[in-house]
């Protein structure tokens, strides 16, 4: 499963699930080095625990070009309705 670095307060990592399930609350020290906000992990539970397995940089590359694609799409539409007015 994946998640998402949101943010780190007091050393400690908020990550959210893919599920919108509730955000995971780790020690910073348990996440692979380096890290950035907006890194996406592979977590698993093991034993009603999350643990951060891995980065996955290439995932994070694929949700960035996905996100740019979907917001030329709304640009490009929101200019045509514009000059359709």
């Amino acid at each position: 499963m994946y998640a998402v670095l949101e943010e780190i307060e007091n050393n400690l990592a908020t990550l959210v699930l893919d599920t919108k399930d509730t955000p995971i609350i780790v020690p910073v020290t348990e996440l692979p080095q380096p890290y950035q906000k907006g890194d996406v992990f592979v977590v698993e539970k093991r034993d009603q625990q999350w643990v951060v397995v891995s980065i996955d940089r290439d995932e994070k590359q694929k949700r960035l070009n996905e996100n740019k694609s979907k917001r030329e799409r709304l640009l490009k539409r929101s200019r045509r309705n514009e000059s359709d007015s």
